[in-house]
């Protein structure tokens, strides 16, 4: 009997793994449409199979466990909590979506490759061109953005355009900057910066906006009922396809590409706030139907 054991307990571990039980761990930090939007894009591609996690229906969540026991191909983060709580996965791709934090995040992790938040500052640039503004203003913080606004400034001339940088480290810093900006820039740039963005601060930007007339330009189409002259948005759902193409060059061996920018962008307006401003019905109307 001893001998019969033995020889089960050698077979068991001449036999191979078993095959990883899903492609996709799909993270999200909550319940969101914007989420949704991404999600929808994704499963548009191909049929994944994957388990979806949302963080904010349970008291903690240890991701680098679930990836040990259920061996999932990806783990794909929605959101800078779900990458937070994939910092510690080890030998998986981390594909971060719809996160801040990104850049940081994968300048300490080689396995960490996704598609930034961040639309690329020429197109911001050339949108501010359009508008025929020739200082913007831009409040930041150095962890979050500050790469970004470093490289916006680089080229910024190459627009006819001169940033104005006002660099913050919370948001209780950021109406003193704004005091700073008053009587000096003709545009306010609002970027998708937690040490920058407050419901509070939000109410300063577009106050600043309407006492100074500049337009406010912003990233996400939920400002412009606060005061937002114009909103470039990335378009989630083509951002869920870039990703789901992405995820079956992973799956198919292919080497991680280098972190990628969103393809596509929404441009949106807001008429009321821009002709309080005073910016032509003409320019409005071309911005509306030829971009930018």
């Amino acid at each position: 009997m001893r001998h019969i054991t033995r020889l089960i307990y050698i077979l068991v571990l001449l036999l191979p793994l078993p095959a990883q039980a899903y492609d996709l761990l799909i993270v999200q930090s909550q319940h969101s449409p914007m989420y949704d939007e991404v999600l929808h894009g994704i499963h548009s591609v191909r049929k994944f199979s994957e388990r979806v996690i949302t963080l904010s229906d349970y008291a903690e969540v240890d991701v680098k466990r679930i990836v040990r026991e259920d061996r999932p191909s990806i783990v794909v983060t929605l959101g800078d909590l779900a990458l937070e709580s994939a910092r510690k996965v080890q030998r998986v791709a981390v594909l971060p979506l719809m996160a801040i934090s990104y850049r940081q995040t994968a300048g300490n992790h080689g396995s960490v490759n996704g598609i930034e938040i961040l639309i690329p500052a020429e197109r911001y640039l050339a949108l501010f061109r359009r508008l025929k503004t020739h200082r913007v203003g831009v409040i930041y913080s150095k962890n979050k953005t500050g790469g970004y606004v470093l490289h916006a400034q680089r080229i910024a001339s190459k627009f006819g355009i001169v940033l104005v940088p006002k660099e913050v480290s919370s948001p209780k810093e950021v109406f003193a900057q704004l005091d700073v900006l008053k009587d000096s820039v003709d545009a306010l740039w609002m970027l998708p910066d937690s040490a920058v963005i407050s419901q509070l601060t939000v109410e300063g930007f577009a106050n600043f906006s309407i006492e100074q007339k500049v337009p406010l330009v912003s990233y996400a189409s939920v400002y412009l009922s606060h005061g937002a002259s114009v909103v470039v948005e990335i378009d989630r759902t083509d951002l869920g396809v870039q990703a789901g193409e992405m995820m079956v060059e992973l799956l198919a061996g292919k080497p991680p590409v280098g972190g990628s920018a969103p393809r596509k962008a929404v441009l949106r307006l807001n008429q009321t706030v821009m002709k309080r401003l005073g910016i032509a019905t003409e320019l409005a109307s071309k911005l509306q139907q030829n971009g930018w």
